[in-house]
């Protein structure tokens, strides 16, 4: 889900499972929109392919979400522009071409896949 009220990107544990996470920050703790605070529970950065197959490095905090949270102002940092407009939204990258978000019950989602070899060339999805 692209998220622009979330500081930061976040997954699951059970999200890029190809993916071990860092070690935890203790200090560290995310506010959800309810206003209770969960832990961190490591970074994981890892490669995603997007829909039109670019390829992305993705940093992302693991921490106790039900669903995967792609932080907007996290992109922008990137020097990434996300547009929301009635007429088509995306992400569009320097010297990438846009990629286009599905707007599905009034959220926002970009379709990534992961591939379980981090190592390993990915060619396709399966």
């Amino acid at each position: 889900m692209v998220d622009s009220g979330a500081g930061t990107t976040v997954i699951s544990p059970d999200d890029a499972k190809a993916v071990k996470p860092s070690d935890p920050d203790p200090r560290r703790t995310y506010k959800l929109a309810d206003g209770s605070m969960i832990q961190d529970k490591g970074t994981k950065t890892f490669k995603a392919q997007t829909n039109d197959e670019q390829w992305r490095l993705i940093n992302a905090q693991v921490t106790d979400v039900d669903q995967a949270l792609l932080s907007v102002s996290q992109i922008v940092q990137t020097w990434a522009t996300v547009v929301f407009s009635p007429e088509g939204s995306y992400i569009q990258s320097p010297g990438g071409s846009a990629l286009p978000m599905e707007l599905r019950n009034n959220v926002y989602h970009l379709k990534m896949w992961i591939p379980k070899g981090q190592q390993a060339p990915f060619h396709g999805r399966t």
